[in-house]
């Protein structure tokens, strides 16, 4: 029966990325739409924000579950191993969602240039990714 209760428990967490990762295409568009006056610039920051809260979040509600339901303190790299979600996915998702507000900055001062911002917006992924990959051990 446990088992059950977990897959309902995974699917719940999924469909909460699922409808943040929506949210925050539709936010980050709107808001590239309206500042940067750039609906294509918007839309590109809207899918670095999406994919990466569709990665994020699952995996965050998961670590704070198993963390939670521990009898005694979890570091943040044991609770990740007790996980069903890829870690790597996660911090990836993480880096990626801080890569669309760098993205959305850099539009917003330097004007909607795709090549800095997706390359600028890339570079923050990949470091986050490195950082939260060795801070993790994974």
């Amino acid at each position: 029966m446990p088992s059950n209760t977990d897959d309902a428990r995974e699917r719940t967490f999924t469909m909460i990325g699922a409808g943040s990762a929506v949210m925050n295409f539709v936010g980050f568009t709107a808001i590239g739409a309206f500042a940067v006056e750039n609906v294509a610039y918007g839309g590109i920051v809207g899918i670095f924000g999406a994919v990466g809260s569709y990665f994020f979040i699952p995996w965050f509600l998961s670590l704070s579950a198993a963390q939670e339901q521990s009898d005694e303190e979890l570091s943040l790299a044991d609770a990740a191993q007790d996980v069903p979600q890829s870690t790597q996915l996660g911090v990836f998702g993480l880096g990626l969602e801080l890569g669309a507000i760098v993205m959305l900055g850099i539009g917003l001062s330097l004007g909607p240039d795709f090549i800095t911002g997706t390359a600028s917006g890339l570079v923050v992924a990949l470091a986050v990714y490195f950082v939260g990959s060795v801070l993790l051990d994974r």
